[in-house]
């Protein structure tokens, strides 16, 4: 079951454009593919999807994480990887955990986004966006149980 994490206004999905485009890449990718690849894989046949479809497509785009000490020195402590960056503006984060992403209240089943903000990955995905200045940011799971998309 594909699990789709985007702003909701009464119950209804909004994807911009691009997420569109995104998605239905990322759908193609875990149709075919299915489960059980590394990361990489996935990686790999999104990158193509997505650039076979006019995009610009970076992969493995490294950014800095910088700390600057109390005497002013500016020292670089973390060479970090963004799996895709898509289009310069755009941050891709792929996963491949088993278990789901989207996090659901047990009794009414509504999604938990408070739950969803709180997971490593998505705070991962949330510094990258920081860090470029880059307002959109994808979390892209290709689980066990179905591709989780979410909005960062």
């Amino acid at each position: 079951m594909t699990q789709i994490i985007i702003e909701e206004i009464n119950d209804e999905i909004k994807l911009s454009k691009n997420g569109e485009i995104i998605y239905e890449a990322a759908m193609r990718v875990y149709n075919q593919l299915g489960y059980g690849l590394s990361e990489n894989a996935y990686q790999n046949a999104l990158s193509v999807e997505l650039f076979d479809l006019g995009n610009s497509v970076q992969t493995e785009y490294h950014v800095s994480q910088y700390y600057i000490s109390s005497l002013g020195r500016r020292i670089q402590v973390a060479d970090l990887r963004i799996d895709i960056l898509l289009n310069d503006n755009i941050i891709l984060e792929l996963k491949t955990v088993s278990t789901k992403l989207d996090k659901r209240d047990k009794k009414t089943g509504k999604r938990k986004m408070e739950d969803i903000k709180k997971i490593i990955q998505y705070k991962q995905c949330n510094r990258y966006k920081k860090l470029l200045n880059i307002d959109e940011g994808y979390l892209i799971n290709f689980g066990e149980k179905g591709l989780d998309f979410i909005l960062v």
